[in-house]
């Protein structure tokens, strides 16, 4: 796949989720707002906001702080359970993350204002970039 854009140095916070984050697997994943929100198997969620900024906190509070009615809140608590429990067709407000995301690498880049995360998996990968023209968030999957 090509990076449009340059690598975009990291903080020294961004470093330190980073470095959590790989080698964990990325389950699926969910859109709200301005950030993307990508369920991991050791129970963490891992949020990517529109600017490249990011926060790693347990699955449990993510869902419980999202500002969404409680309906939304427990469909989403919902797919968390069948996915951990391996049960992806059923899931109906999350999306599935593409087969072994195991996450070996992250990578930023930027292009002015366009920001493009990569978690880079052993197998499949997933891109996760915000469009500055309409301030949409958009993820894709690729094979590594």
């Amino acid at each position: 796949m090509m990076h449009e854009g340059s690598p975009l140095a990291t903080s020294r916070y961004q470093d330190h989720v980073i470095a959590h984050v790989v080698g964990a697997t990325a389950l699926g994943y969910f859109i709200i707002d301005d950030a993307a929100y990508v369920l991991l198997d050791i129970a963490l969620v891992w949020t990517i906001y529109t600017d490249g900024e990011m926060a790693l906190m347990p699955q449990a509070v993510v869902i419980h702080d999202l500002e969404v009615d409680d309906n939304l809140k427990a469909e989403l608590m919902a797919d968390v359970e069948r996915l951990h429990r391996g049960e992806a067709d059923s899931i109906t407000r999350m999306s599935l993350a593409p087969a072994e995301c195991l996450i070996r690498d992250v990578k930023i880049y930027a292009h002015g204002e366009h920001r493009r995360v990569v978690l880079e998996g052993e197998e499949a990968s997933l891109c996760i970039e915000r469009l500055p023209e309409t301030g949409e968030i958009r993820i894709n999957s690729f094979q590594s």
